[in-house]
């Protein structure tokens, strides 16, 4: 298991940034893995002994969770407000509060029988418009996805259901067993974008600690960092006007303006 300590990467006056190992959870309580139920190292928790001294760390509050199995970044609101008006726009979207875009790198493992005829970027829509993931190709196994809405495990349920490409080491939705921990998957917090005000702030977020078992080190530049070619992506984003949407029910690619 990592044993990675959170520290801060990025602060402001509304929120700080860290960076989450795998085997670390948002919340507190016993966590079901491949090793069974245990408790884990609660990322919130150990940020507030490791900053002790800070000033009102009784306000800091989570406003992403990252499944156990996900690395990479993870922003904290520094206070109430900020908390509420993340969250705010985390439900409502759009410019509604304290504005958040997530961006993902993964590795996937195409099944046998995966959708080919698939586009190579698209936005993925299901659960009655509730689930909502934008996903670009970077090549045959690498993807980078931004969720616009945020239900538990929707990207990695997107990629094995829709895309038919599970994510190395998510067993739990038939991906392939890779590498030497058997609870990080290959799916990494690797961009964060904020918008408060008239302030907007870009995080890159490395992956210092990446499993190299798992992941391939063609990916990973100095420092833990993606390579610039997926590093422009992230930064880049995707124009969701101009994307086709995918429809797992029926299998059917419309081209359609995003609402």
């Amino acid at each position: 298991m990592n044993k990675f300590s959170p520290s801060i990467l990025y602060r402001c006056n509304n929120y700080i940034l860290t960076s989450k190992a795998s085997g670390q959870v948002c919340q507190p309580g016993k966590v079901k893995t491949r090793l069974g139920f245990k408790k884990h190292t609660v990322v919130l928790d150990e940020l507030k002994k490791k900053y002790s001294d800070e000033k009102d760390i009784t306000e800091w509050r989570n406003v992403q969770r990252l499944d156990i199995g996900v690395t990479g970044g993870l922003i904290i609101a520094t206070n109430k407000n900020s908390a509420i008006q993340f969250s705010r726009n985390l439900k409502e979207g759009g410019n509604a509060g304290y504005k958040i875009i997530r961006r993902y790198v993964a590795l996937l493992n195409p099944n046998s029988n995966s959708s080919r005829g698939l586009p190579e970027e698209g936005r993925i829509v299901t659960n009655n418009n509730k689930m909502i993931t934008l996903y670009k190709q970077f090549d045959e196994n690498c993807y980078i996805f931004e969720l616009v809405s945020g239900m538990k495990h929707q990207i990695r349920i997107h990629a094995s259901k829709v895309l038919e490409a599970p994510v190395y080491n998510d067993l739990l939705y038939k991906g392939s067993p890779v590498g030497d921990d058997p609870v990080q998957i290959a799916l990494h917090s690797a961009f964060v974008k904020t918008k408060i005000g008239f302030n907007i702030r870009e995080h890159s977020i490395p992956m210092p600690y990446h499993n190299k078992t798992l992941w391939d080190p063609k990916y990973i530049a100095d420092g833990g960092y993606f390579i610039p070619e997926i590093g422009r992506i992230l930064e880049e984003g995707f124009d969701s006007k101009e994307l086709e949407v995918v429809d797992k029910r029926t299998k059917y690619i419309r081209h359609t303006e995003a609402k």
